[in-house]
């Protein structure tokens, strides 16, 4: 047995691995736990592909992409030369970028060539070959408390690798993504994960969540066991059991008491005959809207947000406050037509205050276009406590917050860690100061604003117990 045949023989792929090595799909996304066998599976992946390249005679050339040279060092290519070492399987020619060749059972040799670059500038320079197949491993960012762990990689680099997988003769092109489960948010759940199944399929895309239990044989006894034991809650849920919950850096406000499954709709509908509650944040220029209504249970309905110049994932452009009512009046009159409209809430601290230029107020603004908006409630502690009851109370067995799965991604995000404390130095809470601004914090900030203005607090009274008059005592005759 020749040394690459003995390589080959050691392979053995758990069921969901060998169920993606059958397809032909242009796009196979790779995602789950840690220590799952991801990366290994699509080492293999490329290997057959350039298999089947050599078989129609062609040399068959990759691109392995992450996102920081460090990474690509430490972990993306030492997983390479683990599975093919130099000898029976290839060599490396090239250090320093690393060009790999390497060799299938016939004798073809293929290149395979090692780079890192997180954003679009950094992947262009070498972007622009023809390839057969793109791997990008570790797409989704990771993070701990004390920072990020790895970056990952932008939905640019995607689209533009996308668009180089035309090398001649290659007639299967492929692109293979890894990574930990990606928040909600991110482009490979947005594009991939919740991408519906007949248009995954019309595409030739494809996604495969790799469970723990299929790769218990290279992993050691216990291992996942005593991560359980010292890692915090977050970290288990993401990596250990494979939960699509948001890790950033800093202290998740919301995430304890929130659960996509119980507070997540899909497909959640307006009701009619009740009035639509818009909730405003006007923080800087980049402000933030939900469209909401209280149902007849009680319940809270987040059905549509708006963030400013928010376009496909991407905090593209500052908006004022002019234009801003403008974006809600045209998605009230295309989403919520025949509704009408109720007093609305706003930043209390923006609301009456007049533009330098016009001298008008963001409720004059928002005035001139239908809706009534009022001063919302300022101490961030009522805003958080009260967005907070909601999650933890059941009205008739449903949540007291429903959230629009199409409608409100940026809030399930913030719901799920995206909404955060910011943390000193020393891993501990920035006392006295408010969440951490971006691209959460301010569609959170429109409905921390509402809640207690929609929800007051209702004050409940014992009441007042009288003292039984007692029979006069003999001693007092």
């Amino acid at each position: 047995m020749s040394e690459a045949a003995e390589i080959l023989s050691t392979y053995l792929p758990g069921p969901t691995a060998e169920r993606a090595h059958k397809t032909k799909q242009r796009v196979q996304y790779y995602w789950g736990p840690i220590r799952t066998g991801k990366s290994t599976s699509a080492c293999w992946e490329i290997y057959f592909s350039c298999e089947r390249a050599a078989a129609a005679g062609v040399s068959a050339r990759w691109i392995v992409l992450r996102d920081t040279y460090r990474n690509l060092e430490d972990t993306t290519l030492k997983t390479w030369l683990d599975i093919f070492p130099e000898g029976g399987c290839g060599r490396i020619v090239k250090s320093n970028p690393v060009d790999y060749l390497l060799k299938t059972e016939d004798g073809t040799e293929h290149e395979i060539l090692f780079r890192h670059g997180q954003t679009a500038a950094d992947a262009s320079s070498f972007l622009s070959s023809e390839f057969a197949g793109a791997f990008l491993e570790e797409v989704a960012p990771a993070f701990n408390p004390s920072g990020i762990i790895s970056p990952g990689i932008s939905e640019e680099v995607f689209d533009m690798a996308y668009g180089r997988l035309v090398q001649k003769g290659i007639t299967h092109p492929q692109m293979i993504l890894t990574s930990n489960p990606p928040p909600m948010q991110h482009w490979a759940s947005r594009r991939i994960i919740d991408l519906p199944e007949e248009k995954l399929k019309a595409a030739g895309w494809g996604h495969y969540w790799f469970p723990p239990e299929e790769n218990e044989k290279n992993i050691r006894p216990g291992f996942y066991e005593e991560l359980l034991k010292v890692w915090p809650e977050d970290m288990i849920r993401r990596f250990v059991k494979g939960e699509r919950i948001a890790i950033y850096p800093g202290l998740p406000i919301f995430q304890k008491d929130f659960s996509e499954r119980l507070h997540v709709r899909p497909g959640l509908k307006p009701i009619r005959g009740l009035p639509i509650v818009l909730c405003v944040d006007s923080s800087g220029l980049a402000p933030a809207a939900l469209f909401t209504q209280v149902d007849h249970k009680g319940r809270w309905l987040w059905l549509r947000e708006i963030q400013g110049g928010f376009v496909d994932g991407k905090l593209s452009e500052q908006i004022g406050a002019r234009r801003f009512a403008q974006l809600c009046k045209g998605v009230a009159a295309a989403e919520f037509p025949g509704f009408s409209f109720g007093p609305g809430w706003g930043d209390p601290f923006r609301l009456e205050a007049k533009s330098d230029t016009d001298e008008k107020s963001w409720a004059q603004y928002f005035k001139a276009e239908g809706f009534e908006l009022r001063p919302g409630v300022k101490p961030i502690t009522d805003r958080i406590d009260g967005i907070r009851e909601r999650l933890n109370l059941i009205v008739e067995g449903e949540p007291g917050i429903v959230i629009s799965k199409e409608g409100c991604p940026l809030a399930i995000e913030g719901m799920a860690g995206g909404y955060r404390w910011g943390l000193d130095p020393l891993a501990n809470r920035v006392l006295g100061a408010e969440p951490v601004k971006d691209i959460f914090s301010h569609v959170m900030d429109a409905a921390g604003h509402a809640c207690r203005k929609i929800f007051p607090i209702v004050k409940r009274y014992a009441p007042k117990v009288e003292k039984p008059a007692l029979p006069p005592s003999a001693m007092s005759a």
